[in-house]
């Protein structure tokens, strides 16, 4: 299978090239990802506490298995992608690739090999 051709990296005024599906080149990814996760509040501010905890031990209890693609699932993901909002007809079981490729942080190809997503009209 062909790999991906180089790009340059989308650090402003770096004529470096990278493969890297981000786009920054080694040198600039982490300053990139560092400026990122600074301005991001932390998981309990976002809604992830002790409550959600135990309402994702539970979604996954009763439904263990990705509504995607049949796997074993790991994580709930929000329909509506407000961690506020736990409503149980909100919540979905999902596999982490299922959850990757549904958040678009992954592409067809992550999910090749995996079992054919079904689509549940997220």
């Amino acid at each position: 299978m062909p790999t991906k051709p180089p790009t340059i990296c989308r650090f402003p005024g770096c004529k470096s090239h990278t493969r890297e599906q981000h786009g920054f080149c080694a040198v600039h990814y982490r300053p990139y990802k560092n400026k990122y996760e600074t301005r991001r509040d932390n998981a309990h501010v976002r809604g992830y506490n002790r409550q959600w905890k135990y309402i994702r031990k539970r979604k996954l209890i009763e439904d263990p298995v990705c509504k995607e693609c049949g796997a074993n699932a790991t994580l709930v993901h929000h329909k509506d992608e407000n961690p506020m909002n736990n409503d149980p007809g909100n919540l979905v079981s999902m596999c982490v690739k299922c959850h990757n490729y549904t958040h678009g942080w992954g592409n067809a190809k992550s999910v090749k090999g995996h079992n054919k997503i079904k689509g549940i009209g997220l």
